[in-house]
């Protein structure tokens, strides 16, 4: 009944049935974690079971030993299932490539966009994002507008992706990168030393 219950309860938070790509694809611990060692347990008992059976029906108690070894090697498959799963959540896990794709598409689609430097995203939970992004605008837009265009590439975004609720936006023009990048080449300024001071003479 246990394992009844959470495979429903995966069904119904995943939309598909359990599965090892879905499991992989699900961001909810508490679904996947229940599922997988309610099933691991079913399995212990079921080879518990064949071991004492052929032990008794062949009169070797080997087989029971085998049947333990098997039930050790299924709950040390489950916990490295588990371990490999659970620890990419803890570290901040982030989305797809396909969906960081599509985030650029979305981002990218906008007219005032030049080019998406780069994109970080984040897991905080099962559905909650957070999304860091480095805009290239036109060279062209006013800054005036860059407020509307970052309005209207959050709700782009949001349109195809609701489970990102904060989204950052680095905006930056193409004027002040290549001031920037003309700074980073020509290296600080020279000091003027008309207005250096020799130390007195002693």
């Amino acid at each position: 009944m246990s394992l009844r219950i959470a495979w429903r309860a995966f069904r119904t938070a995943n939309g598909v049935a359990p599965s090892l790509r879905a499991i992989r694809a699900s961001k909810d611990p508490s679904t996947f974690t229940v599922l997988v060692e309610d099933a691991a347990a079913l399995a212990g008992v079921l080879v518990a079971f064949l071991g004492i059976l052929a032990s008794q029906l062949f009169d070797n108690p080997y087989l029971d030993a085998v049947a333990s070894v098997v039930i050790g090697l299924i709950l040390m498959t489950v916990a490295t299932v588990l371990v490999l799963e659970t620890r990419r959540l803890l570290v901040g896990e982030g989305m797809s490539p396909q969906d960081m794709a599509s985030i650029r598409r979305a981002a990218e689609a906008d007219p005032a966009v030049e080019r998406v430097r780069r994109q970080l995203t984040t897991y905080l939970g099962p559905d909650t994002v957070l999304l860091n992004m480095d805009i290239q605008f036109c060279p062209d837009l006013p800054s005036g507008e860059v407020e509307e265009a970052v309005d209207r590439i959050e709700r782009a975004i949001r349109k195809d992706h609701p489970e990102i609720r904060t989204i950052f936006i680095e905006a930056e023009s193409f004027a002040g990168r290549a001031r920037s990048e003309a700074t980073a080449t020509a290296g600080p300024e020279p000091r003027d030393r008309s207005s250096m001071t020799e130390p007195p003479h002693r």
